[in-house]
């Protein structure tokens, strides 16, 4: 379902590969990812299904052991636009 571009839009926040939340609410699924990735210990995601991943922690190239860094591209999200 992530990025398929699909209705309703449905949020997923990920830690490690494992799905901890599903919502169709963005401003609850947004603050539970910037929970769990505050320390940026692990990698996380926030996805949904209209675009696919929307902020992450992950690891800044392929090397094995590249630091992680954090990205969130969910600003369109938070003022309105979509």
């Amino acid at each position: 379902m992530v990025g398929d571009g699909g209705s309703p839009n449905v949020f997923f926040v990920t830690r490690q590969g494992d799905v901890l939340l599903i919502s169709l609410d963005f401003d609850a699924a947004y603050s539970f990812w910037k929970s769990i990735s505050r320390n940026m210990e692990y990698e996380t995601g926030l996805e949904d299904r209209q675009y696919g991943t929307l902020a992450a922690v992950e690891p800044r190239d392929d090397a094995d052991d590249a630091p992680l860094i954090r990205y969130d591209d969910t600003h369109m999200l938070r003022r309105g636009d979509l």
